[in-house]
């Protein structure tokens, strides 16, 4: 099928905008243009450029913060999930030491988690920006196994507060 230079830079933006994951997110901007000649028309067609597909390495590419926080952005899911699995972990290993609930840790000392979470986001967002796409695992680290985790420390947290509030009492 032909396509035109218009309807393919109609094509890379749709497979763009649909991408979910990260390494979808990323690998949808490199342009799937096979032919030379439709190469070159959509390089004089266009006045920005498209990066040459490579036959070496991997390239990567930089994601400005706006695409990487897009709803269906690599951002979003990852840094969520990050954040509830260090606030659900060392929110019940302090409850389980000190007897506080996660709300009252929380009004007790709002500059520390403030300071944890602005930290985990940045150290989240700097691979991100510079387009490191995150497909390698170490043993059972993987990025699904993450997302997993990351999905359930959200629910998590959510049911400990919820049980925690409607009890009255501290659930660890």
């Amino acid at each position: 099928m032909l396509l035109t230079s218009h309807r393919l830079t109609q094509h890379h933006q749709l497979m763009y905008k649909t991408s979910t994951s990260s390494s979808a997110f990323l690998q949808s901007l490199r342009p799937a243009v096979c032919s030379p000649a439709l190469r070159k028309a959509s390089l004089r067609s266009s006045s920005s450029v498209v990066p040459q597909a490579s036959t070496g390495s991997p390239r990567s590419y930089k994601v400005s913060l706006w695409d990487a926080m897009k709803f269906n952005g690599p951002a979003p899911e990852l840094i969520n999930g990050r954040l509830a699995m260090v606030g659900f972990l060392s929110g019940a290993i302090y409850e389980a030491q000190h007897g506080d609930a996660l709300i009252q840790q929380l009004t007790a000392m709002p500059f520390n988690v403030a300071g944890i979470m602005l930290l985990w986001i940045y150290a989240s967002m700097v691979p991100i920006t510079k387009g490191v796409v995150n497909n390698e695992a170490f043993g059972p680290f993987t990025p699904q196994a993450e997302m997993i985790n990351g999905r359930a420390a959200m629910l998590g947290l959510v049911l400990l507060v919820f049980i925690e509030s409607k009890a009255g009492v501290p659930f660890f």
